[in-house]
């Protein structure tokens, strides 16, 4: 099976369980990572790390997710792939890589890097690192789920998000051999 055939099998399979109510709550998820919502997040994520006076573990999120931003953007229009017929939003920009599917990945994970180590609780972490992980999958499933993506571009954007906060990580642990 290949790619195409694979998006095709995830959308035939998806039409079958959409639902009104279900359609709301994808927003709700879907909107988790909007521009404006990523921004708002971003920065409060950023001003705390600066307050902590943690200003590497800053450099690392803001380079990661800047850098994840730029590239979403680049790629985009560099593809210039249009969006799947049908979608239950409207979106106006092109579709490849998906651009909430690499924020989710990066500001996620992000938290993941940032705090886990700081929850003593084995339980409590284990909850911290799966919830996040969880919202990662979610938020590229309603992608998916609303028409606005296809799997492969679901999966593309993670790469990205995923690639750019392991580059960022691995570059801040060879270079500043950071201990905060």
């Amino acid at each position: 099976m290949n790619i195409e055939q694979l998006n095709l099998l995830v959308n035939q399979k998806i039409v079958l369980i959409q639902n009104p109510t279900m359609i709301e709550v994808m927003k709700i998820f879907t909107s988790l990572m909007n521009a404006k919502t990523a921004i708002v997040l971003g920065l409060m994520l950023l001003i705390l790390l600066l307050k902590r006076k943690q200003f590497k573990k800053a450099m690392i999120f803001g380079s990661a997710l800047s850098l994840t931003v730029i590239t979403v953007e680049i790629m985009k229009l560099a593809f210039h792939v249009e969006r799947p017929a049908g979608a239950l939003i409207d979106m106006t920009d092109y579709s490849f890589p998906s651009g909430h599917s690499a924020v989710a990945s990066v500001f996620f994970l992000s938290l993941i890097y940032l705090f886990k180590d700081s929850i003593k609780n084995r339980y409590a972490k284990y909850l911290f690192v799966c919830t996040n992980i969880f919202l990662i999958l979610l938020i590229g499933f309603s992608r998916i789920y609303l028409g606005v993506h296809l799997l492969s571009e679901v999966i593309a954007g993670f790469a990205v998000g995923v690639f750019f906060i392991c580059t960022t990580v691995l570059l801040e642990k060879l270079v500043f051999k950071s201990t905060d």
